[in-house]
């Protein structure tokens, strides 16, 4: 019998499905218009990391908390946070998307 995976790394993964339909800096998330919007915004139409972490938080636990489904050790291996990556080291959606890709092996590597 396999292990539920963790929440941590249920989120992510939706996360980086939002992600692949859209991505975004300096805002959670934007609407079609390019508008800043909150990233569970209907109207939203790209995210950033951030956002998209939030958005899948808010798909699976009806909040936006997704940082305590994550844990500590997974951070302290990242000394940048994801806003600030997201923001001013990525390039594009695929370094963001690999960010996450290794939080969640790290998620499934604790477990």
């Amino acid at each position: 019998m396999t292990k539920p995976l963790p929440l941590g790394v249920k989120i992510i993964r939706k996360a980086k499905a939002y992600l692949k339909k859209g991505w975004t800096k300096n805002s959670t998330a934007r609407d079609a218009k390019g508008m800043p919007v909150p990233a569970d915004d209907p109207k939203a139409v790209c995210w950033c990391g951030v956002g998209a972490m939030r958005k899948a938080s808010i798909f699976y636990t009806n909040h936006e908390d997704w940082i305590r489904h994550i844990p500590d050790k997974v951070f302290l291996t990242r000394p940048m946070s994801l806003i600030a990556f997201n923001d001013n080291e990525a390039q594009n959606v695929d370094q963001v998307i690999y960010r996450l890709e290794e939080m969640e092996k790290a998620i499934l590597a604790s477990t």
